[in-house]
């Protein structure tokens, strides 16, 4: 049975992956929202590089690792949920909640954590933005962010239905939040209610630290409204904003080989969170 779960898992996963990639990628090609002014072939050639690499170490640690362990889990009768005896339609979405929060207060800590962030900022010192940059995370973050949720399928006993629905939700919104496609008003007045969505994810990507350090949400956007995170546009507009980070403005960086090296070029005077110096 688990062999089973498993391996259709897998093939969903990958299928939902893939097929939103596609979509995303026709639609910033139709509908592109901001210009590019960077070649794509450095942007892509880097961002797809570390999602190869993402990929892999995704075979070993995320997202099939996780599953296992919730499996695991599952038939070890671990965790809160189980002593609780919570039935499976109340554990499911309280598994992807917990799971989503997590991650929440897992973004915060690598922003607010000096050696975390020289790993989170190869993320942020992409020049621009789209479904591409979704992909570009550090091998070392990584490995890193595969703990807390291994620890919150242990610690809560999150079942593998939950996991598997989070993964889905999370790998899909992760490349519909950087894509580079202006949704009509009305309809990201309604999604951002609920989930994150492109226009409120764009402003965690300003150079701005004091906006860089908001809207740190995955999926929901429930936390950084409960948290106090949340912004609701950048001050300067989406079209005008300036992306990345203030010490990471040479297109040279954005090489694969130089965007690895990134955590070891950070100054170390901007690490922490500045007050405001754009309001």
């Amino acid at each position: 049975m688990e062999a089973f779960l498993l391996q259709h898992y897998e093939n969903a996963l990958g299928t939902i992956f893939y097929g939103a990639i596609i979509v995303f990628a026709i639609a910033e090609f139709i509908l592109p929202w901001r210009a590019a002014r960077l070649p794509l072939i450095t942007r892509w050639s880097t961002n797809i590089g570390m999602g190869v690499v993402q990929a892999l170490l995704g075979r070993v640690l995320l997202p099939i690792g996780l599953f296992k362990l919730s499996i695991l889990a599952d038939t070890q009768g671990w965790g809160l949920f189980h002593l609780l005896g919570l039935p499976l339609l109340l554990a499911l979405p309280l598994g992807v909640l917990v799971l989503d929060l997590v991650k929440y207060l897992e973004h915060r800590l690598l922003h607010m954590v000096p050696i975390l962030w020289r790993a989170h900022v190869v993320h942020h010192a992409d020049l621009e933005i789209d479904f591409t940059t979704g992909f570009r995370h550090h091998p070392i973050e990584v490995i890193m962010i595969a703990v807390p949720s291994a620890a919150a399928i242990l610690v809560f006993g999150i079942p593998a239905g939950a996991v598997a629905i989070f993964q889905i939700l999370a790998l899909t919104i992760s490349i519909f939040t950087h894509v580079n496609v202006q949704l009509p008003a009305p309809v990201d007045r309604v999604l951002r209610l609920f989930i994150i969505t492109p226009e409120v994810h764009v402003v965690h990507h300003s150079a701005h630290r004091v906006e860089t350090d908001s809207n740190f949400g995955l999926i929901f956007i429930w936390w950084d409204r409960l948290f106090g995170t949340y912004r609701a546009a950048p001050q300067e507009g989406v079209t005008m904003m300036q992306v990345g980070v203030e010490y990471f403005r040479d297109p040279a960086d954005l090489r694969l080989d130089k965007a690895l090296l990134l955590p070891f070029r950070v100054p170390s005077e901007t690490q922490q969170p500045v007050p405001d110096r754009v309001a």
